[in-house]
């Protein structure tokens, strides 16, 4: 076996714990789901790369719950305290809940790292699922809900 054969392999493989995760929030009452995502394969960063860069086995998936959005990816950012070097945890899962607009910026530096790693089975599952229940309850993502809302109704911008 190759490395690419490997490397299919590994995508496949994430590709199918992106589904777990999706399979069980569409399954949550409480939850909306959206499809699941993923990196583009063609990626160029805005034309610098000569080469093109596969970043399909970027997985995530997102999900909403009492206006807050998250976005749960299977791969988590991290930056070291003692170093400052800037991590990225492969196969551990990430949440950045946020109410409003996504934003890539507030994704890299606000992503909450969990205990979660993959392959993921049912008490997994469950505990991400009470994480992001818990984290929807929380004032600050009520309070946030409600300001986007007022400033919807009265066009503030």
């Amino acid at each position: 076996m190759d490395f690419s054969e490997i490397k299919n392999m590994y995508t496949e493989a994430r590709t199918e714990e992106r589904n777990k995760i999706s399979r069980f929030f569409s399954k949550q009452a409480d939850f909306e789901t959206e499809k699941p995502a993923a990196g583009s394969k063609n990626y160029s960063s805005g034309g610098r790369l000569i080469e093109k860069y596969d970043l399909s086995n970027w997985k995530w998936v997102c999900v909403k719950r009492n206006d807050v959005h998250f976005f749960v990816s299977l791969q988590t950012f991290d930056r070291d305290p003692r170093t400052g070097n800037l991590h990225t945890l492969m196969d551990r899962i990430g949440v950045y809940a946020y109410v409003g607009n996504y934003s890539s910026v507030d994704a890299q530096t606000k992503m909450m790292t969990t205990n979660i790693e993959l392959p993921l089975d049912d008490k997994k599952l469950n505990e991400l699922g009470q994480t992001l229940r818990d984290l929807s309850e929380c004032d600050i993502y009520k309070l946030q809900a409600q300001y986007e809302k007022v400033c919807t109704n009265h066009r503030l911008v």
